[in-house]
């Protein structure tokens, strides 16, 4: 069994709460962990980013919501392509999964 965390934050900037207004979730970017709890990965404007919550934290983040997910030797798999979920669904069918083992409100 390996552990995946899916961690979704606001930042703080007049963009992401635009985004964030516009569709109706409070959440703007996503975030990948590998076993290392501390440790996520991501894609922005910049390109590839290693984040951690203290580096989220000095950015100004105070919004964001962790999912851990136990996954055994297969693969994860979901309704759809993770893309095509609305932004309200997708932190939903996380929760509804029986591979969940956490969600930590505000981990920031």
């Amino acid at each position: 069994m390996k552990c995946i965390s899916v961690l979704l934050t606001t930042y703080p900037g007049r963009f992401s709460k635009a985004i964030a207004c516009l569709s109706g979730r409070g959440y703007t970017h996503a975030s990948i962990g590998l076993e290392d709890p501390d440790v996520f990965y991501s894609f922005h404007f910049r390109g590839f980013a290693v984040e951690t919550p203290e580096k989220l934290r000095r950015q100004g983040v105070t919004q964001s919501r962790c999912y851990r997910l136990l996954i055994s030797d297969g693969a994860l798999s979901l309704e759809k392509a993770p893309g095509l979920y609305l932004p309200n669904h997708f932190p939903r069918e996380l929760e509804r999964r029986p591979e969940t083992v956490g969600v930590l409100s505000t981990p920031i």
